[in-house]
């Protein structure tokens, strides 16, 4: 199998004191909203956004190249039963052979409520349920994540550019 370039993400459910209860990992799509938004930047001199945020779902979604950062939230239940206002940001380490990635500083959901998280995404948009920025990434998980109030849901992200 040939690898893609794009974002994957290695997710870790753990219970309140830290033992892991579920790992999987899962590769997305980059929506046409995201390239067009990448080369725009590479190639036009379009200014890189100031940050990324990573978002959940709850919605039996899956993923298609038209979803858009104004759409993904209906179409996709966006999830906020987690702690805070602003969807968690993206913070990558330095780029290294074609690979970027947040390992070691992961996003955490720290859930506030119940339900099954069945797929996470990348934005622009920093608060929750936002209809404006832009998506650059959507995926759906291999298997769907419980989310409740004893649970944190962390998540690696990364990109890779494959030559």
């Amino acid at each position: 199998t040939q690898a893609k370039s794009g974002f994957f993400y290695r997710l870790k459910l753990v219970d309140r004191h830290g033992h892991v209860i579920d790992q999987d990992e899962a590769v997305n799509i980059v929506p046409s909203e995201g390239l067009e938004a990448m080369q725009a930047v590479l190639f036009n001199g379009a200014v890189a956004p100031g940050a990324l945020h990573v978002g959940i779902y709850s919605g039996e979604y899956t993923p298609t190249a038209d979803i858009t950062a104004a759409t993904l939230p209906g179409v996709a239940t966006e999830f906020t039963g987690y702690s805070g206002y602003l969807r968690p940001q993206f913070v990558p380490g330095p780029a290294q052979g074609g690979f970027v990635s947040n390992e070691g500083q992961e996003v955490e959901f720290a859930f506030t409520s119940s339900a099954s998280i069945y797929g996470g995404f990348i934005s622009t948009a920093g608060p929750k349920g936002a209809t404006s920025g832009t998506l650059w990434s959507v995926v759906r998980f291999p298997s769907p994540k419980p989310a409740s109030a004893e649970l944190k849901l962390l998540v690696t992200a990364g990109f890779v550019l494959i030559s």
